[in-house]
């Protein structure tokens, strides 16, 4: 919903109508990796809002280093961690104050996870704990809501299977009956943890046809049960599953994958345990070599806006980034999802693509590859303005967006030229004619309107200075 106020600026003779609309906006630069920086690397939101990237630089022996992004990207810690370190997409998690852990596997997949102190990255219990076949999809981290420790799913080297390890402080070791969970291969693994403490790990069963997607939840004995469908473990069965991911943020379960004989993104939710509900159609498509997100509602917001929200590569729109919601109660034949801004608003094709919801309801989206560099987004309400005035190639101003420095395409004569900030105060003057340049770099980052006037033409232009 688009809300428009009228202003009239009497004085300069022109009229502005201001409009405020929601779109994304990119928070900072973009973060330039190595070009020798592993395929595979790891993106995710902590619970402020703050996106973490952790990637592995080819060039330094495969060495491991993590930045985040709070209005511009800093290292955290050292660079070049540790070497001969392999991260996986879903390889980090947030401890209640919102302390990284980070989980890698070296050459061989010995699986390690370290911790930030604030100034070191710390291994937890031993290094390469366990063995891994060290593929992607094939680890995950998170963290248990009471102990504020570590839990790791992963597929074992041996045999191939899901397992799960949760660290005590000191060691690691098996959750209760967390060894060899799955009856076949696992892959596309991805393991969460709700606000309750109810842990859930999602993967695709190569036991079952077209590796199906089954959930599993630990019952807090021994045993990894089923979760919803009652007892029926396959939630989505022939759908040859290319990558899913799991959110329980909220107490609901929510799986969303991308079925391989459409390239289609389907989404499910747990409503009124046991039973499965699939929204009413594709929620959009993606290709296999890029990767969603999903992510619910937060209990610990205001939840404003119920719902799963969806950030992925959208192959309809040339593979740029484009975010979807669905809202609570619209698992119907005839609801659809919504987009949120523009379908494809950043035109980069993505490696990986994560999604956060801040503690002020606030929605961003981080996404990126060593090609194109790491960007974020925030999803911000804005003020936009259309102006009534003459419609001319006589005049044009270029780079706008600029830093200031604007140059000026012109066939006038003699022209006045004004700048005029929004509030109608006039910030700047001169005469110009022909092609000329300006420098305005002097002036406050924002919005402002160019007015030029020569004899009985006028030429309004708006140009925003970052």
């Amino acid at each position: 919903m688009k809300t428009t106020i009228t202003l009239l600026f009497f004085a300069f003779g022109l009229t502005l109508n201001a409009q405020t609309t929601q779109e994304w906006q990119q928070i900072g630069d973009e973060l330039i990796v190595p070009t020798t920086t592993d395929e595979y690397v790891a993106l995710e939101f902590d619970q402020f809002g703050t996106a973490y990237y952790a990637y592995s630089n080819n060039s330094s022996n495969s060495s491991l280093n993590v930045y985040k992004m709070e209005g511009s990207w800093t290292q955290v810690g050292p660079s070049d961690i540790t070497s001969g370190a392999f991260i996986r997409n879903k390889a980090i998690a947030f401890d209640t104050l919102g302390v990284p852990v980070v989980a890698i596997t070296d050459g061989t997949g010995n699986l390690s996870v370290l911790k930030f102190d604030g100034a070191n990255w710390d291994t937890l219990g031993i290094a390469g704990f366990a063995n891994t076949d060290g593929t992607n999809y094939r680890i995950s981290v998170t963290m248990d809501s009471l102990t504020n420790q570590p839990v790791v799913a992963y597929r074992d080297n041996t045999s191939n299977k899901l397992c799960v390890q949760s660290f005590d402080g000191n060691n690691w070791t098996y959750l209760n009956g967390g060894q060899d969970i799955s009856a076949g291969s696992a892959s596309l693994i991805d393991i969460t943890v709700s606000y309750s403490n109810t842990k859930l790990v999602a993967y695709a069963e190569g036991a079952k046809a077209d590796t199906a997607v089954v959930l599993m939840t630990y019952n807090g004995a021994t045993l990894w049960d089923a979760f919803g469908g009652g007892g029926t473990d396959s939630i989505a069965s022939n759908s040859s599953v290319k990558n899913l991911e799991i959110d329980y943020s909220d107490g609901y379960a929510a799986i969303a994958y991308i079925n391989a004989n459409d390239d289609s993104i389907y989404y499910n939710r747990l409503q009124g345990f046991p039973t499965w509900a699939e929204f009413g159609g594709a929620i959009g498509y993606a290709d296999f070599y890029t990767d969603i997100a999903v992510q619910r509602s937060n209990l610990q917001t205001s939840n404003i806006n119920p719902g799963a929200y969806f950030a992925f590569a959208d192959t309809e729109e040339l593979y740029g980034v484009t975010v979807k919601k669905v809202a609570d109660g619209g698992f119907t034949s005839s609801n659809t999802a919504q987009t949120l801004g523009d379908a494809g608003f950043d035109s980069n094709t993505p490696y990986d693509v994560a999604f956060g919801i801040d503690q002020y309801d606030s929605l961003y989206v981080a996404f990126g590859s060593p090609v194109v560099g790491i960007k974020v987004y925030k999803y911000r309400t804005i003020s936009t303005a259309s102006l009534e005035q003459e419609k001319s190639t006589d005049f044009q101003i270029f780079p706008n967006p600029s830093n200031g420095m604007m140059n000026i395409k012109s066939t006038l004569k003699t022209a006045q030229l004004k700048v005029i900030d929004i509030s109608g105060k006039i910030q700047f003057t001169k005469v110009v004619s022909g092609n000329t340049k300006i420098d305005l770099s002097n002036l406050n980052s924002g919005l402002y309107f160019m007015q030029v006037t020569e004899n009985d033409k006028v030429f309004t232009k708006r140009i925003i200075i970052q």
